[in-house]
């Protein structure tokens, strides 16, 4: 399974926190595998640890969030891996206050973020909630 707008993007010309982020395509498409293994490694050591590493972005987090939010919207996903999802984004916040890209790409999730405003994972819930003050902020 691929997400298709990972495509669009030259990844070996983006950064993450340890140097290239040529390997995004595939932490990407693990998010979607039922591996286990996969699946902890595409977001422990991909998502929080190379797109958004201790709160800094770098050039691979707006398209990172951006194939974040197209799986969000478009696959049935458990509330575990969905709160894990919206809190990458969340932790992309910190510095999308100053960085117009990155901020753009979270913004463009608002109607996804409304999706599991009310959802019955608290977790979940308090994300959604949170990010979408974020968008209410800085939206314009």
């Amino acid at each position: 399974m691929t997400i298709p707008l990972i495509d669009e993007y030259n990844w070996q010309e983006l950064e993450q926190a340890y140097g290239s982020a040529e390997n995004a395509p595939k932490f990407l498409n693990d998010l979607l595998s039922g591996d286990e293994d996969l699946l902890d490694e595409a977001i422990n050591d991909f998502l929080f640890g190379q797109a958004c590493h201790q709160y800094t972005t770098y050039s691979c987090t707006p398209p990172v969030v951006k194939c974040v939010v197209f799986i969000l919207n478009n696959y049935e996903l458990d509330s575990y891996i969905i709160s894990q999802l919206l809190q990458f984004i969340h932790a992309c916040t910190y510095n999308a206050v100053s960085i117009p890209e990155l901020r753009k790409e979270i913004l463009l999730g608002l109607n996804c973020y409304k999706v599991f405003e009310k959802h019955p994972d608290e977790k979940v819930d308090l994300t959604a909630d949170s990010l979408i003050k974020f968008c209410s902020t800085y939206g314009g």
